[in-house]
């Protein structure tokens, strides 16, 4: 069944003239290979016990985790976990553990509803997880968009924001392609950015690449959020530079691993 969804994938992908986004996807393979090398993070050895709630506090105010007790946002995690289920069964394209976690979705959610961004820009969507707290936040402050860049497996383009319920998808325009390739292009269009979100290719020279595109294009007293921060030093090297202000992170459940966000003044 994989095989042959990837086979489909590269003879439509052939027919519509993207036939170079198998070129992508190789090179994606190469560059996870190389970062087999790289220098690892010193922020597992920074961040021990900050919660959610301790970052949302530093960030954006003590009151600010009392949006976690929204109606629409309990009734969208209802939905998640519910067709969550319809994931686990066979022919689906990849296991849910490539999602983003509740942890970064909610962190995003609260911080859409603090910062009331007009423009959210996302790399990698999957299912569609972190898609559908920013939606769902957007949606409850009346305004923004969210512009996402995803490039899936091989004929799972359908599957990209499964989980993002119908409702929602009227603040959300969905793009396919290697961020590489594409990110410029919608940053020229979009910018300034409000806030951005890396969760595509969890490698150093990948993360590295997208935050140099992206921390121009934020405004002033804009964020930049990213998972899986752990694996490589390019957020820590981020938050170094000069021009960005307060950061946080924050281990995730229930997946191992740490997320984080800093203001870009």
């Amino acid at each position: 069944m994989d095989f042959a969804r990837k086979i489909k994938g590269i003879a439509e992908l052939s027919v519509s003239g993207r036939y170079r986004e198998v070129t992508d996807r190789v090179w994606n393979k190469v560059d996870l290979m190389r970062d087999y090398n790289s220098r690892p993070s010193a922020l597992s050895d920074i961040i021990k016990e900050e919660n959610l709630f301790d970052n949302v506090a530093k960030l954006f105010g003590n009151g600010c985790s009392d949006y976690l007790e929204s109606d629409g946002l309990k009734s969208l995690e209802r939905h998640i976990e519910e067709q969550s289920l319809r994931l686990l069964q066979p022919g689906v394209p990849y296991g849910l553990s490539i999602n983003g976690t509740r942890t970064l979705g909610r962190f995003c959610y609260i911080a859409c509803r603090a910062m009331r961004p007009d423009v959210v820009l996302e790399t990698g969507v999957a299912y569609g997880v972190s898609s559908a707290y920013v939606l769902q936040a957007l949606s409850e402050n009346g305004s923004g968009h969210l512009y996402s860049v995803d490039l899936p497996p091989l004929g799972a383009e359908s599957f990209s924001g499964y989980l993002v319920p119908a409702k929602l998808r009227n603040r959300w325009s969905l793009n396919f392609g290697s961020s590489k390739k594409i990110l410029p292009k919608i940053i020229s269009q979009i910018r300034p950015l409000d806030i951005f979100i890396h969760d595509s290719l969890h490698t150093y020279a990948h993360m590295k690449r997208e935050f140099e595109m992206a921390r121009p294009a934020v405004r002033h007293g804009g964020l930049i959020i990213s998972d899986d921060i752990e694996g490589n030093r390019a957020f820590e090297e981020l938050i170094a530079t000069h021009g960005t202000g307060e950061w946080v992170g924050m281990r995730q459940e229930p997946k191992p691993g740490l997320c984080g966000a800093v203001r870009i003044h």
